[in-house]
């Protein structure tokens, strides 16, 4: 291998050093600006309700079709534990905590989204 070749090779590395750094910094930016929800709002063909993250509870939600979801808030976390939807997607979602997020189960209407104190909720 030649001297050339070798600070080539050399280059292209820092390159791949650089670029990975700059994503890892993009992702910590990322993830420093969500701030942990307080409370989940549950919109069904029921209704809005409003539960607080900090209370472990189970949350029954009916459709008008007969369906059902499980709710299940725990350490500060919320995920769908059960649904009778056929593709499961709903369950199948990591559990959430931050503002913002969300899970949506489209064939029962069930709709839960984190939301934190210092923001105001606007309806559509």
């Amino acid at each position: 291998m030649r001297s050339d070749d070798f600070l080539k090779w050399k280059k292209a590395d820092l390159y791949i050093i650089a670029a990975l750094l700059c994503f890892a910094a993009i992702a910590v930016l990322l993830v420093k600006g969500h701030k942990n929800g307080d409370y989940i709002i549950v919109e069904s063909e029921e209704g809005k309700q409003q539960y607080s993250l900090n209370e472990d509870r189970e949350i029954i939600i009916g459709s008008a079709e007969g369906g059902h979801n499980k709710i299940v808030i725990s350490n500060g976390y919320v995920h769908m534990e059960e649904a009778d939807c056929p593709n499961q997607l709903c369950v199948k979602h990591k559990p959430i905590s931050l503002d913002g997020e969300s899970i949506v189960c489209l064939p029962n209407k069930v709709y839960v989204t984190v939301v934190s104190k210092n923001k105001k909720e606007t309806d559509n």
